[in-house]
């Protein structure tokens, strides 16, 4: 499989992935309506998003209005979500912001920073198993 490159994503895509993985997670099966639900967007959007997701071979329609990742999706909503995990976990410790402030920041740009950088992040914080939140952060990638 190819190595996903996250720079390559729109925010929009990134935020609908990273949103996905955290609904399988917590061992949800997502649907449009949940996953609008929880973006705080139309069912109209969703639909739109996956559509281009489903271009870039990321998700995969698996009935009205029910999707899963592919392998390449889950690839990559998996790295974003550690990105995420670290990225806020190094604003909190190294900058000292809040914890909520930390989450929205990391989350407008997760899918930017490059893998020399997170790692970095990784490595000045001691690969954190768990980030701000208490969710576990799995480091399979940047050690």
């Amino acid at each position: 499989m190819p190595k996903v490159s996250l720079q390559d994503l729109s925010s929009s895509d990134a935020r609908f992935l990273l949103e996905l993985q955290r609904l399988i997670e917590e061992g949800e099966s997502p649907g449009t309506v949940q996953l609008a639900r929880r973006l705080g967007v139309r069912p109209p959007t969703v639909s739109e998003v996956l559509k281009r997701l489903e271009g870039k071979g990321m998700v995969r329609r698996t009935g009205w209005g029910r999707f899963e990742l592919t392998a390449r999706g889950r690839r990559a909503a998996e790295t974003l979500l550690h990105n995420h995990r670290v990225i806020e976990s190094y604003f909190v410790i190294a900058f000292g912001l809040d914890v909520e402030y930390a989450c929205r920041e990391a989350s407008k740009i997760g899918h930017l920073v490059g893998e020399r950088v997170v790692a970095s992040m990784c490595r000045s914080l001691n690969w954190p198993d768990r980030c701000v939140h208490g969710k576990e952060v799995i480091h399979w990638s940047c050690r």
